[in-house]
């Protein structure tokens, strides 16, 4: 509970010391709100602020660039499994234009 901030945390699980772990975007930050067990009345609280550094944010960008090079290389060529053969540039310019248009770009 207490989970403030501009970007949404989905995705989270128990690790084995009973701690949530959160998936979240590596390039935001977050301000984590935590509570403890009630004891006497009071509840022990804490705020952490997650930044990511300078590294981590290179790291992430590069490790992405990486990734979705090699996603659009096997969409090109028909290597991707989720497509039946390979994309057209037909298509890869329809595509351009949807998300041109979404991202604001004329």
């Amino acid at each position: 509970e207490g989970v403030e901030g501009v970007e949404l945390i989905s995705g989270y699980a128990w690790n084995q010391d009973g701690q949530v772990v959160f998936e979240v975007d590596p390039l935001g930050d977050y301000e984590v709100h935590t509570f403890e067990p009630e004891v006497d009345g009071e509840r022990p609280y804490a705020v952490e602020l997650l930044q990511a550094n300078r590294d981590d944010l290179i790291d992430n960008i590069v490790f992405n660039r990486i990734f979705w090079e090699r996603e659009f290389n096997n969409m090109m060529g028909g290597a991707h499994p989720d497509f039946d053969g390979p994309v057209n540039f037909f298509e890869l310019g329809e595509s351009l234009d949807r998300v041109s248009t979404q991202l604001g770009i004329q």
